[in-house]
């Protein structure tokens, strides 16, 4: 197919957030503007309950050190910030570590749970060291998804410290994604339309506009492409650091904000519609072309010209920045995440500390559920839309509120974790030292066995059921449930939360739930897609076996 080009004049970018214009690329989203509305709300009404509602005991943060040895933000007394003003500094190794310890500040603060909104963790100055007291608050952001989030930190960063600051605002593709997101799943990627922070009247109209027309299509670009925002780089301690991003090619986009000693990567990730929490890298965020993996951030050259306002804007080509490759990151397929660990790990991980780590992120992956499922509870009474042909990559209300991806990759991380027990219960004596175990086999499933038993007490959910009542549901509740919650934002709260009805039984929460006839059938009918792991269209008619962890210790 013949490359499609979708690009914005200057004149309409500033209507376009009221207009409801589609991104770049794109049809109009469905809905925008009620969409953002939406957002708006959701931020006075669900974000501040997030850190209470969302778990019944909270996970210690452990390892919390610099990002770097060395390298320090220092203060920022800026006053209020001329977006019209030309770049005064230039992008070097000090100002990437100063990004860089930027971007921890803010994954530790949100981390902690000092702040869920993006607009918070920008406006807090005990979570945010380049706030001043005389910064103009950043205003409410309507939509601040995954793809967003990585390049509005990189451009707030960049224009408060005087930085060259300007990004691929349109592209280019040879082959569409699916119908209502051909560009956010598109191949053959290239950039067409640029926009500099010059063009904006304020830090939070630029981070608006962002939200508007950045998307994972910006990152779907090849790692011989050149001229992207991000390229594509080998796996080390340098390339990969808090700020680089990480593109999952079916959809998701992360940003790195601390990488531990064991090798572990804690990323910071934004949901619909702005609000943030954090993971890590595990083998429920995919890998492989187009454009997947680490990428870090091209440097951006700025030249004045010979009167305000006619400089120009470059970009250091591939062959010259640090650590670019366009192949190191591919073809290791699901020995990917390992070998990531092993060139990121400067210490052993004993492997009950790498258990418990995965336990940890199943438990993440659970409460992230919380704020979508309660956002979404209102279409519960309302007309049930229709199921889109591709469950993963719709838009408009379901890309905001339904969770077919998130769910899939909450099944895949109890996968991961059942997998490393039935691996370390098969592990025989001569062979336990190879798997970092000096124990003998019955110590080594007592310390499994003891990590999944610390995690599930301190790990839970609490939902509002229709009624109006919180309910509590455990890690073991949800584990026993994986495959009965609903992704679908037509079903209940209690639906969306394992409770379900049939002919032959009905669990006891599904007993305040007033859902339709028409509701339950599509439920039955959804099963397939509540049992993929992989993103499967169509799903398995049956659940798939050696899932759950609990299970999976019983090897022992």
């Amino acid at each position: 197919m013949a490359p499609k080009s979708a690009q914005r004049t200057p004149e309409t970018f500033n209507t376009r957030l009221e207009a409801g214009a589609a991104r770049p690329g794109t049809a109009a989203r469905p809905g925008t503007a009620r969409t953002m509305l939406r957002a708006a709300r959701f931020a006075k009404r669900v974000a501040p309950k997030l850190a209470i509602a969302s778990c019944l005991g909270v996970l210690a943060v452990t390892g919390c050190g610099l990002a770097h040895e060395s390298g320090e933000l220092g203060s920022n007394t800026e006053a209020l910030i001329d977006m019209k003003a030309e770049p005064t500094a230039e992008w070097d190794a000090g100002q990437e570590k100063g990004f860089a310890n930027f971007v921890y500040a803010i994954g530790l603060g949100n981390e902690t749970k000092k702040c869920i909104l993006l607009s918070a963790c920008l406006n807090d100055s005990s979570v945010n060291p380049l706030k001043s007291a005389t910064d103009e608050p950043i205003g409410d952001l309507p939509y601040a998804d995954c793809a967003d989030v990585a390049l509005q930190l990189r451009g707030y960063y960049a224009v408060k410290k005087g930085l060259p600051f300007q990004y691929v605002s349109s592209i280019n593709w040879a082959k569409p994604g699916p119908p209502g997101a051909e560009a956010q799943y598109a191949d053959g990627v290239t950039p067409a339309g640029l926009r500099a922070s010059t063009s904006f009247n304020s830090m939070t109209d630029m981070l608006r506009v962002i939200a508007d027309e950045y998307h994972t299509g910006m990152y779907r670009m090849e790692g011989n492409v050149e001229g992207a925002d991000t390229y594509t780089v080998d796996v080390n301690r340098d390339s990969v650091v808090p700020g680089t991003a990480y593109s999952d090619p079916n959809g998701h986009v992360l940003i790195v904000w601390k990488v531990d000693a064991d090798g572990t990567v804690r990323l910071l990730q934004g949901h619909p519609p702005n609000f943030l929490d954090t993971t890590v890298l595990s083998t429920a965020n995919a890998i492989g072309r187009p454009g997947g993996g680490f990428r870090a951030w091209r440097t951006l050259k700025f030249a004045k010209g010979a009167t305000p306002g006619t400089g120009s804007y470059s970009r250091v080509p591939n062959a010259s920045m640090p650590n670019w490759s366009a192949t190191a990151q591919y073809g290791h397929n699901e020995a990917y995440y390992d070998w990531v660990r092993d060139r990121l790990a400067t210490v052993a991980t004993p492997p009950a500390v790498r258990f418990k780590s995965l336990a940890e992120n199943v438990c993440r992956a659970a409460q992230t559920r919380v704020a979508s499922v309660a956002a979404g509870a209102p279409y519960a009474n309302g007309p049930m839309g229709p199921l889109p042909p591709n469950i993963y990559g719709a838009s408009g209300d379901w890309e905001n509120w339904a969770t077919p991806g998130g769910d899939a990759k909450l099944r895949k991380l109890f996968s991961e974790a059942a997998a490393f027990a039935r691996k370390a219960a098969a592990a025989n004596p001569a062979n336990l030292a190879a798997f970092g175990w000096t124990g003998t086999r019955a110590a080594l499933g007592a310390a499994l066995k003891q990590a999944w038993a610390e995690t599930a007490s301190q790990c839970g959910v609490v939902y509002r059921n229709s009624a109006g009542a919180d309910v509590k549901l455990t890690l073991l509740d949800i584990e026993s449930r994986l495959f009965d919650l609903s992704f679908d934002l037509y079903h209940c709260p209690e639906m969306r939360w394992g409770a379900f009805h049939s002919a032959t039984a009905q669990t006891p929460d599904m007993a305040t739930c007033t859902s339709s006839p028409e509701r339950i059938q599509r439920f039955d009918e959804e099963r397939g897609g509540r049992n993929a792991i992989n993103r499967e269209i169509p799903g398995p008619e049956l659940p798939p076996t050696g899932v759950t962890v609990t299970e999976a210790l019983k090897g022992f």
